[in-house]
């Protein structure tokens, strides 16, 4: 019996583990963005207009990638937009930065 507690404990904790990855919460059903919210806004304005630009800054865990996916799902549902979500620290080095490595990994993407 508690063997079966602690499975269904640890399967509990790793659908609710705030450092998981944000695209394993998303697809269990574990987040539900709000109506009206911060990524519909900057999803629409994308829409209406590709070129603009904006910044999303905060903390670790405060939900910037969360963000970024929610307006990548979005925008895919607009017949004539495809968005990507390139999460770069996970393919290359941070403390050596250079340009010519975001626009070969853009284009890997």
């Amino acid at each position: 019996m508690s063997t079966d507690r602690r499975a269904r404990f640890r399967d509990y904790m790793k659908r609710v583990d705030p450092t998981a990855s944000p695209e394993d919460a998303m697809g269990s059903g574990f987040y539900l963005a709000p109506p009206h919210g911060l990524p519909q806004k900057i999803a629409i304005s994308l829409e209406l207009d590709p070129g603009r630009s904006h910044l999303i800054t905060g903390a670790i865990g405060s939900g910037k990638t969360t963000t970024l996916l929610t307006i990548q799902q979005q925008l895919n549902q607009t017949p004539d937009i495809r968005a990507f979500f390139v999460d770069l620290p996970t393919l290359h080095r941070l403390d050596q930065p250079r340009p010519v490595t975001l626009i070969a990994v853009s284009a890997l993407a």
